[in-house]
């Protein structure tokens, strides 16, 4: 019996380190570019093109359905995007486009997320992105 018990806790053990190690391979992106989901549960498409300009597609749960927007913006190479955004589904009459500016929550190399430090205009509901691991 005793043995069963220190066996079953070797296991655990085990199974805990494997775990922690799957985690932590999800901690953090190398890059910008990939599929982002936000706190709106919208998903986002980002692309960093050449000089630093990010773009993105962004699309409501719903398939874009409820919503579409779209985003370009110019990274500074060390923490911040600014930008400008725009609904092209699913907008108001004269509204629902504005600026944006965002904060990596890590680095360019060791990325986990990005959030929003300001804003104009009206309609834009996303505060923060991260990505789904598995």
């Amino acid at each position: 019996m005793i043995k069963s018990i220190a066996l079953g806790a070797a296991a655990m053990a085990h199974l805990l380190v494997l775990a922690t190690a799957a985690d932590a391979s999800c901690a953090s992106r190398t890059q910008i570019s990939g599929t982002w989901k936000a706190d709106d549960k919208g998903t986002y498409v980002i692309r960093r093109a050449p000089n630093n300009v990010i773009w993105w597609m962004a699309e409501s749960p719903d398939d874009g359905k409820s919503w579409t927007n779209v985003f370009r913006g110019t990274f500074d190479g060390k923490k911040t995007i600014t930008g400008e955004w725009a609904d092209v589904k699913g907008w108001q009459k004269g509204g629902n486009v504005g600026t944006l500016t965002l904060e990596l929550i890590g680095t360019d190399k060791a990325l986990s997320g990005f959030k929003k430090v300001g804003a104009s205009g009206s309609g834009f509901g996303a505060t923060r992105w991260f990505f789904e691991c598995g």
